[in-house]
């Protein structure tokens, strides 16, 4: 059930935040309004990968192995994100 503004229909390139969005984050765009007022502010979830442009969906040979789990704050209910170690950051 959309609740927000979004404008998408479909996952991948959003113009609006500039970004790459699966199934799962457009549904969160849709629905929940503190994440899509943070992505409006450039500060929600991948806001780094906005300004870079358009991601491959080849994976990033910079990623690591999986270093811990932590609590997204902008979702709702208890979401576990993924860390991995980066060879850049």
């Amino acid at each position: 059930m959309k609740v927000t503004d979004c404008q998408c229909t479909s996952p991948g390139w959003c113009p609006r935040h500039q970004c790459e969005k699966n199934e799962y984050w457009l549904s969160m765009c849709q629905r929940v309004p503190a994440l899509i007022e943070a992505w409006d502010r450039n500060a929600g979830p991948r806001a780094a990968a906005q300004a870079v442009g358009p991601r491959s969906r080849e994976p990033c040979t910079h990623r690591g192995a999986e270093m811990r789990h932590e609590e997204c704050e902008g979702c709702r209910g208890k979401v576990l994100l993924k860390i991995f170690e980066c060879a850049v950051h």
